[in-house]
């Protein structure tokens, strides 16, 4: 493959991201419950080898637990594919987990 031809569907991709999948993201994110308030329904439980820092609900949220006693709803992010996706720290490592 040529670097003219791997220039092409470099941006033939990221032309697709921000047409198809940009706008997708940017609605669930402005619809996404950020706070830290339980949903009617909402089931938690923590993440199998991320105990006692993240946990995720039956809607698809995910918690984080600090050391100080913080707690935060975490935000997705798009991967180039159009998943949303969650990264999960645990000591200096940092792993991708999509949303199913």
């Amino acid at each position: 493959m040529t670097e003219e031809s791997k220039a092409k569907a470099k941006a033939r991709v990221e032309r697709l991201y921000r047409e198809k999948y940009l706008p997708t993201y940017l609605i669930f994110i402005a619809l996404y419950p950020f706070g830290l308030e339980d949903l009617e329904g909402e089931i938690w439980r923590w993440i199998a080898g991320y105990e006692n820092l993240y946990q995720v609900s039956n809607f698809g949220r995910v918690k984080r637990f600090y050391g100080n006693g913080n707690v935060k709803i975490l935000k997705p992010w798009l991967n180039r594919q159009g998943y949303l996706i969650f990264d999960l720290c645990k000591g200096a490592k940092s792993k991708h987990f999509p949303i199913h």
